[in-house]
């Protein structure tokens, strides 16, 4: 009997990568990236406003100071004007900041009075802006391989120009429930039996995952109907999931039918409770 990371150490040991495909951007949640994705630009693109304020020179406000306005500058526009001494430009949360500025003071901490603003307090260089290339630099890789694609993946993405993203293709699971005392979860047991609940909740497990799952029914005690069923989850599937049969019981079949059909086993017995 072995230990759960052991087993999960071989298991993993012996999975392959799936085959890569092409998807829009859009049907990409849930997926598996399959290549490193590189940012196309700097970003923010420019030095930009956090705030909605005033872009000043730190050098005019190393204390309370009354500034002129030359201009403002709005989210989507370009400054037109340098600043100078004692001047300063109306800025919006997300505009660029004019040439001569390094500092922004939040719209709040000024007294505004026509083309004058005072600025009740010093003012650090950097308050308030985010510099070109903070978040991320031109060919930089933003999303290695391997990433679960979220929401917040699929944004960053989009930030970065990608309409199409290279995928793996998702696993297909097969699931097969074994057992004569089983009966679907629409039939009503009989005298011996029970429903069938672990292929259900195995089929939802392997669709949260992310993969695509193929319920084959239940396989019954019989080995020529076990054979078969179990056969075709090999051949159809990436992962065959099977529950039930495996014990020492004279109707636990299914070692037997998988050392039949070629399959290796690599452990049997996990020290886990519940089983």
């Amino acid at each position: 009997m072995i230990e759960v990371p052991d087993a999960l150490e071989i298991v993993l040991g012996r999975a392959a990568s799936l085959p890569t495909e092409s998807v829009p951007l859009s049907a990409s949640l849930g997926r598996f990236l399959a290549e490193p994705v590189e940012s196309d630009i700097d970003s923010p693109p420019y030095t930009k406003a956090l705030m909605d304020g005033y872009a000043v020179r730190s050098a005019d406000c190393t204390g309370p100071a009354t500034l002129t306005v030359i201009e403002e500058v709005a989210a989507g526009r370009v400054p037109t004007r340098v600043v100078g001494t004692r001047q300063t430009a109306r800025i919006m949360t997300g505009a660029p900041i004019p040439d001569g500025a390094d500092a922004v003071v939040p719209h709040e901490e000024t007294d505004a009075d026509g083309n004058a603003v005072r600025i009740r307090r010093a003012v650090s260089i950097g308050e308030s802006i985010l510099p070109r290339g903070r978040e991320m630099r031109a060919g930089e890789v933003i999303v290695p391989p391997g990433t679960h694609l979220t929401p917040q993946a699929i944004g960053l993405l989009a930030g970065v120009g990608r309409t199409t993203v290279t995928v793996h293709r998702r696993a297909r699971v097969a699931i097969l429930a074994t057992g004569d005392e089983l009966v679907e979860a629409g039939d009503k047991p009989g005298a011996g039996q029970i429903r069938n609940s672990n292929g259900p909740m195995l089929t939802t497990l392997v669709s949260r995952a992310g993969a695509t799952a193929e319920y084959l029914g239940i396989g019954r005690d019989d080995r020529t109907a076990l054979t078969r069923l179990i056969a075709q989850g090999l051949e159809s599937a990436d992962v065959l999931v099977l529950a039930g049969g495996v014990s020492a019981g004279k109707f636990d079949l299914v070692p037997e039918v998988l050392k039949e059909l070629g399959v290796t086993a690599h452990f049997h017995k996990i020290r886990l409770k519940p089983g």
